[in-house]
């Protein structure tokens, strides 16, 4: 349907959570202002934001062109819910990754596991070389923090017949 195929040029070069929602909600205002004049916000927030304004000119305007003030209200009504629905993969790094680092994670995701998946990062430093993931509230921990867990007992008593010696 349009609606999936604007959903798919949103997500293209997108991959939180968080800035989903933050571009759907430039995207719909650009178009408020286009489609029914200024609206509450003011013009010069959305300016200001030279991430966002970028995003928004990469965007393909064949598919963006399909939104029109007839269908807005609709348009923006799906990829809302959309987003409400979605339930983010939720990776825990040991560090805050810049956008850069955000961006190469995405593309790994969507190119191994073939799905379009949105997440949000979350800050352990507890971990080690690695990370953890919850996706539908499964938690899966990758890290070597992880590994040692997992092997504690086998570690200990490794060491403790090293100490009777």
């Amino acid at each position: 349907t349009m609606e999936q195929e604007i959903l798919q040029e949103l997500l293209k070069e997108t991959f939180t959570l968080t800035d989903f929602k933050k571009r759907i909600k430039s995207l719909k205002h650009e178009l408020e202002i286009k489609f029914f004049g200024d609206s509450s916000e003011t013009v010069a927030q959305i300016e200001q934001d030279s991430e966002i304004k970028s995003w928004l000119e990469s965007l393909n305007k064949e598919v963006t062109s399909a939104i029109t003030h007839d269908n807005f209200h609709e348009v923006f009504a799906f990829l809302e819910s959309f987003a409400s629905k979605t339930d983010p993969l939720v990776i825990y790094l040991a560090f805050s990754p810049g956008p850069e680092t955000l961006t190469e994670i995405g593309k790994w995701f969507r190119i191994n596991l073939k799905n379009s998946f949105l997440f949000d990062i979350k800050v352990d430093p507890s971990l080690i070389g690695g990370c953890a993931l919850v996706l539908n509230g499964v938690y899966k921990d990758y890290s070597v923090k992880g590994k040692l867990a997992e092997r504690k007992e086998q570690i200990l008593n490794s060491f403790s017949h090293y100490l009777k010696k």
